[in-house]
């Protein structure tokens, strides 16, 4: 059984402006096992946001369905922690009541909450930096807070929006790689939203590539090269490969918006 499965789902809003019916989701359908890193990868403004909202929960589809653990997702649940491109750190509350605010949320007993506290944020690189408020952070560092909020609230799957997208190059490295021991430690099943190809080769188990809108799966790549041999700093050939096939697909589907406008 598919920790996460969507079938057949279809999306449409209204545009503010002109009151016309804009079909943004068309027609997909995919499963993401247990413990799997999956990126979704597509031109800027192709939907992968909304998808990634749609089995976040905080929005409803039009047609279609998405179960998690063979359960229909009806809304927002403790099952799944987002991670947004932009921080949404609380600025009054530091790194460490940030982290804990999903623990206190729930219940947690302090003596506990405390120690999931500690946990992630040594996790994710923190340490000494626990009294600080977010105006004293880095981009970089406010991320690592968002993310180990989003853990310490313990979801079985963690949906992440780009989320190093407004960072620099550098930090950007420093992020995907840390990433990468941060799934490796806990085991969540993990979606990934981003443009960059060589993000996506890097991160993941598999891509999934979608179309223009109205949004289709184009096709879902295999990442098969192993994880000790993946470089960021210089990729290794099967990577380049991998990168290649991935930008050849986007292309495509550019390349098919501009013939179709010429």
């Amino acid at each position: 059984m598919a920790k996460i499965s969507v079938r057949n789902l279809q999306y449409s809003y209204t545009n503010a402006s002109t009151r016309e019916t804009v079909d943004a989701i068309h027609d997909v359908s995919f499963d993401v096992s247990e413990s799997e890193f999956v990126c979704i990868l597509g031109a800027s403004g192709c939907g992968k946001s909304t998808l990634l909202y749609l089995i976040a929960g905080l929005q409803n589809p039009g047609n279609g369905e998405i179960r998690v653990d063979d359960r229909p997702v009806t809304g927002p649940g403790p099952d799944r922690g987002v991670v947004f491109q932009e921080y949404a750190l609380l600025p009054w509350k530091n790194v460490r009541d940030n982290i804990g605010l999903g623990p206190k949320l729930r219940g947690i007993p302090s003596a506990e909450r405390a120690a999931t506290v500690e946990r992630f944020v040594d996790l994710v690189g923190l340490t000494g930096f626990e009294t600080k408020f977010p105006h004293e952070l880095s981009g970089g560092m406010k991320q690592r807070v968002a993310v180990a909020r989003t853990l310490a609230a313990e979801p079985e799957i963690v949906l992440m929006d780009e989320p190093f997208a407004a960072v620099d190059a550098q930090t950007r490295i420093t992020l995907q790689e840390e990433l990468v021991k941060i799934w490796k430690a806990t085991r969540k099943t993990v979606i990934f939203v981003t443009h960059a190809v060589e993000e996506a080769a890097f991160l993941a188990d598999r891509v999934i590539v979608l179309s223009k809108r109205p949004t289709t799966v184009k096709e879902i790549v295999c990442v098969d090269t192993p994880r000790t041999e993946r470089r960021l700093d210089e990729p290794t050939d099967a990577q380049v490969k991998v990168e290649a096939r991935l930008m050849r697909s986007v292309r495509e589907t550019i390349l098919g918006d501009l013939e179709a406008a010429g």
